[in-house]
């Protein structure tokens, strides 16, 4: 982020852009942007969108103590529907980092990206993180890590259930499975059942065979040209595109020009 943060701001400035408004879909924590904030000074205004309203005012709260000149706002809301930011002045800088893109089929990608360019407006900038296809193995030891992050966090899904919905999953009856669809350019995340048996949820019954699979989340990834035609389809044209170091993964600078 470092070096693509001292790209924009000398993009910016040959653009002779003095005044940005960053507005981040699906912000969480806030911590992603930070990076931004603080190499660039263009910055004026950040709007945080997220489900998660509570989460989000602290976070926010957080975020002006530690930058006490930034105007923030935060919207409480589904961001892959378009939004009405009103008129603040600036340009528009839609921030989308990570990879989460990649946990939408591509034609729901292409319908957050064209929410996107509603939401910004005309002249604006949108800067998204993508993740890249690589070597089937490296996808592999990725999602299936020896220390087990992917399986806890796979697996939380059935505790959230427990927790959320009364559900009586046994966690321990499922296992982690996860591999890369050649066909789909995805990694596919699977809990599968280890023995014949049945869950109760809310008065509903589900019966599971052995080594059937719960499909939990896929995980598109896209070649730096996949992508930017993606992004094409949704009114956007790739002005920048920035790869890491063994092109594990990329950042794209799109531009709305109307």
């Amino acid at each position: 982020m470092p070096r693509v943060a001292s790209d924009l701001v000398e993009l910016f400035r040959a653009k002779k852009l003095e005044s940005v408004n960053v507005v981040e879909f699906g912000a969480g924590s806030l911590h992603k942007i930070k990076p931004l904030l603080n190499a660039m000074g263009m910055i004026r205004r950040f709007t945080a969108i997220d489900i998660c309203g509570d989460h989000l005012q602290r976070a926010c709260r957080t975020l002006a103590e530690e930058f006490p000149a930034l105007e923030i706002e935060h919207i409480e809301g589904d961001f892959t529907k378009p939004l009405d930011m009103g008129a603040h002045g600036g340009t528009p800088l839609g921030f989308f980092p990570g990879s989460t893109i990649g946990n939408f089929a591509p034609d729901e990608a292409a319908a957050f990206l064209t929410s996107a360019r509603q939401t910004l407006g005309p002249g604006s900038y949108m800067l998204v993180g993508v993740d890249t296809k690589k070597s089937e193995a490296i996808l592999y030891r990725a999602y299936n890590d020896h220390q087990g992050l992917t399986a806890r966090f796979n697996k939380n899904i059935l505790e959230r259930i427990n927790r959320e919905l009364g559900g009586q999953f046994n966690v321990d009856d499922f296992e982690h499975q996860a591999w890369y669809s050649r066909d789909h350019g995805r990694v596919e995340m699977h809990l599968c059942s280890q023995r014949r048996h049945r869950v109760r949820i809310q008065g509903y019954d589900f019966a599971f065979e052995r080594g059937e699979t719960i499909h939990t989340e896929n995980s598109y990834k896209y070649h730096p040209h996949e992508f930017a035609a993606l992004a094409r389809r949704a009114g956007w044209r790739t002005c920048k595109g920035w790869l890491a170091e063994g092109g594990m993964f990329s950042a794209a600078l799109l531009r709305c020009d109307a």
